[in-house]
């Protein structure tokens, strides 16, 4: 060894040098956890506005659809059983869901979503957005006539 690591001053400077390594270590994984969970739940949050992007288009055309529909008096009527499973297994609404699911991903720089399905719940529609995760929201669904 020279004198360098051999003097206080020497072992000192090491011992700086070691200390700085160690905490530039410490530093880049810190900002690299950082980086991971804030692009975590970016992610997620765009998931989330992506699954309200589709929800609401499912809500909008479900309004549209009872409103259209008439009785033979020509009165307002909700859809009967068979309509709205039409309603909802139709490829044009899921096709225009994942449409407005994937244009707000796309705006916010996220996952694009793969998939959406919409399912009768009762009294509501759900509607899933997968984006390699699960996004859901539910819909309530709309009468033509106050009960």
């Amino acid at each position: 060894m020279s004198d360098f690591g051999r003097n206080e001053r020497g072992q000192s400077h090491i011992l700086a040098v070691l200390a700085t390594a160690i905490a530039v270590v410490i530093v880049v994984g810190l900002l690299t956890a950082q980086e991971q969970l804030l692009g975590n739940a970016h992610q997620r949050r765009a998931g989330e506005a992506a699954v309200q992007a589709a929800g609401a288009l499912v809500a909008d055309e479900h309004l549209a659809l009872v409103l259209s529909l008439r009785d033979d008096q020509g009165s307002p009527r909700d859809p009967t059983a068979d309509e709205l499973l039409q309603f909802l297994a139709d490829p044009g609404l899921l096709e225009r869901a994942l449409a407005a699911a994937r244009t707000l991903a796309l705006e916010n720089r996220a996952t694009v979503p793969r998939a959406v399905s919409i399912v009768d719940r009762g009294d509501a529609i759900e509607v899933s957005v997968d984006t390699g995760a699960l996004h859901r929201v539910t819909v309530d669904k709309v009468s033509c006539c106050r009960r």
